[in-house]
């Protein structure tokens, strides 16, 4: 089935799985009050009530749980972000070498010492 969804258009595909069942599921509802009738229906209220209330704090803390992995994982998506953000800066800076060491007055060591480049000849 998910091969031959995968290999449809996107918008056959949004209709056979959302345009379709949500027709169903407005028409079913209004199909069955025909059908049955109101006063049949109504002598299980209370029961589907419970029920309702059972499987929505069901629901609720499944979803609580849901939330709470999700939240986890993006942090340490996060977390892995920042790490590689600040590996890839640290091979930026010294991709270009090493920088010449600078005394107080903002001049090279070797320039302030009196020093001349190694390979100048001196």
């Amino acid at each position: 089935m998910s091969l031959f969804l995968s290999g449809l258009p996107l918008w056959i595909a949004a209709i056979l799985l959302v345009v379709f069942p949500t027709i169903a599921a407005m028409c079913g509802p209004v199909l069955m009050h025909r059908r049955i009738g109101f006063e049949r229906l109504a002598s299980n209220n209370d029961i589907a009530g419970i029920k309702f209330a059972t499987v929505g704090g069901i629901y609720g803390v499944l979803l609580a749980f849901a939330v709470v992995v999700v939240w986890r994982k993006f942090s340490d998506a996060e977390t892995a972000v920042l790490q590689e953000a600040g590996a890839s800066a640290t091979l930026y800076r010294l991709a270009s070498g090493p920088r010449p060491k600078r005394s107080r007055h903002g001049r090279p060591w070797a320039t302030t010492l009196g020093l001349r480049l190694i390979g100048s000849g001196r």
